[in-house]
């Protein structure tokens, strides 16, 4: 293995197919010598502690730095929103170590830019590989936090321990600390966009606001009213606009053409005695505020009495809802009866008006799904047992999922549905939530049984499920083996545990 160091770069790049930097790799640190920092620069050191903030045991930090300068971590890949290398331990094969990097939105990289191109020494520092102070503290006024914080960084190891981070991820992210010192490019790699995306971004700002900032040509000529005339050489009245006889578009003779032009005119002069066509600039026509849409309109609500909800559970009346009447047709044997039709009207204005407000589309959902969406927002006995016979379910069955429906959406029919594995981390969190939460009364906190991402206190019928949202959902038994949904999940489980328990 090489050290880094010297000249040029060392590093490998993949790109996209639009060009994008999409990763970089570097080659494994060999062991190095005692007494060497891990940061070097302020960022360096913010980096480190925001991951050593993020540590629950000052231990594994501690065996995490001798992983590290002695050389156990492998070939570092970095790359939007992760880093990963194989860390070698105690045993013969090495880890795959992954720490995930909160990234920024396009509309936090958009002031961040702004931040970036508002003062020209930002990207000739950024350049000379130095982070300045104060374009950090520019973009945190601008709500863009760059450097990792306590919560950005996430760290995930296949090895069997139950330290967050452990010290394999620990050893990792020392390591990073050395290649940010070299490069703060990086950094923005991690939020999101490489050192070539970015200058090419910042280059394309800077030459639209130019042209914005260039001064208008001169005033073009306006054209005449409808109607207007104009006059020739010789004084006869044409048309504004209009291609004097005889003579093309283009101010050539016609085809086969010898004769002078009627008017004494050769061909060319007539055609550019046409008026000069108006218009707009391109780069203030592009430059134009595009105005906002116009609100939805009022959703119909054919029950006063019921609330349709959106696709992912929560309650999606307008703020102006108006009633709708029912139909008042007979109905057709063999047709839906007026009142289904109102129904999936109003389920329909629900779903467009979803469609309209929410920042990203509703997922798309299955058959299943749909009949549980729909049995969850249109809360009907008759309607129910419908909808459960339709889908080969027992009444009680569908009733369960609709409650797990209104619980969580999609992500709360999941964890009535489904049993999964978490990562070792979210354990690892949610065990030392509920030991804070008990400190000093650890005899009082029930004994939890353990089950992939199922907790339950058995001897008081109460069970918390981990859902792939990273929400903690609360049940109860209503017989043996029996679990409903039983409130609202919670991101702490020692809140959606005493919540439980109360």
């Amino acid at each position: 293995m090489n050290a880094r160091g010297g000249g040029g770069d060392r590093t490998g790049r993949r790109r996209g197919r639009d060009g994008a930097e999409e990763a970089r790799g570097f080659p494994a640190f060999p062991p190095q010598r005692r007494g060497r920092r891990f940061a070097r620069t302020w960022w360096g050191d913010a980096w480190i502690r925001a991951m050593e903030e993020t540590s629950l045991d000052a231990e594994r930090l501690a065996r995490g730095r001798r992983y590290a300068k002695a050389g156990h971590v492998g070939t570092i890949t970095i790359s939007p929103g992760r880093i990963a290398a194989p860390v070698h331990g105690s045993g013969d094969e090495p880890y795959q170590t992954v720490v995930f990097v909160e990234r920024l939105t396009e509309a936090e990289w958009g002031r961040l830019l702004d931040q970036v191109a508002s003062e020209a020494g930002h990207i000739a520092a950024l350049l000379d590989r130095d982070m300045p102070r104060d374009l950090v503290e520019a973009a945190e006024d601008a709500g863009v936090r760059l450097l990792p914080d306590v919560g950005d960084l996430e760290p995930e190891c296949d090895c069997p321990d139950w330290g967050y981070p452990c010290k394999h991820a620990a050893a990792l992210s020392y390591q990073v600390s050395w290649l940010l010192d070299e490069d703060p490019f990086l950094l923005l790699l991690m939020r999101g966009k490489g050192e070539a995306e970015l200058l090419d971004e910042l280059q394309q700002r800077n030459a639209r606001q130019a042209a914005l900032e260039a001064p208008a040509g001169p005033a073009a000529p306006t054209a005449a009213p409808t109607g207007a005339t104009g006059s020739t050489a010789a004084g006869t009245a044409t048309p504004v606009g209009a291609t004097p006889v005889g003579a093309t578009s283009g101010g050539a003779a016609p085809c086969g053409a010898t004769a002078p032009h009627p008017e004494g005119l050769t061909w060319d002069e007539a055609a550019s005695a046409q008026p000069a066509p108006t218009g707009v600039p391109a780069h203030l026509a592009y430059g134009r505020p595009v105005p906002p849409l116009p609100e939805p309109p009022p959703l119909p609500d054919p029950d006063p009495g019921t609330a349709p909800t959106a696709p992912g559970g929560a309650a999606a009346h307008a703020p102006h809802a108006t009633s709708s009447p029912l139909l008042d047709v007979a109905p057709v044997p063999g047709a839906p009866a007026p009142e289904a039709l109102a129904l999936l009207v109003a389920d329909a204005a629900v779903r467009a008006r979803a469609l309209l407000t929410a920042p990203e589309p509703p997922e798309e959902l299955d058959v299943w799904q749909d009949t549980v969406r729909f049995a969850a927002t249109h809360p009907d006995a008759s309607l129910l047992t419908r909808l459960a016979g339709a889908a080969g379910v027992r009444p009680p069955a569908l009733e369960r999922a609709a409650a797990a429906w209104r619980q969580g959406g999609p992500a709360g029919l999941d964890a009535l549905e489904r049993a999964w594995s978490p990562p070792r981390p979210e354990f690892a969190r949610a065990r030392a939530a509920l030991s804070g939460a008990w400190a000093g009364e650890e005899e009082a906190l029930p004994e939890l049984g353990v089950w992939r991402n199922r907790w339950t206190v058995a001897e008081r019928g109460v069970q918390l499920r981990l859902g792939r949202d990273g929400r903690w959902y609360p049940y109860r038994a209503r017989t043996a083996g029996d679990w409903w949904p039983a409130g609202p999940p919670e991101r702490d489980p020692a809140v959606a545990l005493a919540d439980l328990l109360a």
